[in-house]
């Protein structure tokens, strides 16, 4: 299992990602929680609620992706294009001072692939 580093918006956060088709691709519910720094449910509340509001108006692309490892579940995984709509859409004051240095991650992120 692969991760991206996010230290930059806190110590040691991380996100889960695999290549999906040669396209690096984040695990939505992860990149959710470190950005708003809310509880995991939360996190997973947050990303229902995104899919259902931008999926017919922004096209919302996710893969289902099964992480190794005992009592993992299938995680919705989203393309870079994607997760930086997520981060746009993000509510709450942390998503609000964390949404520049996150999208800066991510940008280097397309950048470099």
């Amino acid at each position: 299992m692969d991760k991206v580093s996010f230290h930059a918006l806190a110590p040691g956060a991380t996100v889960r990602s695999a290549n999906i088709s040669g396209a690096l691709c984040l695990s939505a519910r992860d990149l959710i929680f470190v950005v708003t720094g809310n509880h995991i449910q939360h996190a997973y509340h947050v990303w229902r609620t995104i899919r259902d509001l931008h999926s017919l108006v922004e096209g919302v692309h996710y893969h289902l992706y099964q992480f190794p490892g005992k009592g993992q579940r299938s995680q919705p995984l989203v393309s870079m294009r994607t997760a930086m709509m997520i981060v746009c859409s993000l509510p709450g004051k942390r998503a609000k001072a964390a949404k520049s240095k996150a999208l800066q991650i991510l940008d280097c992120l397309v950048t470099s692939n």
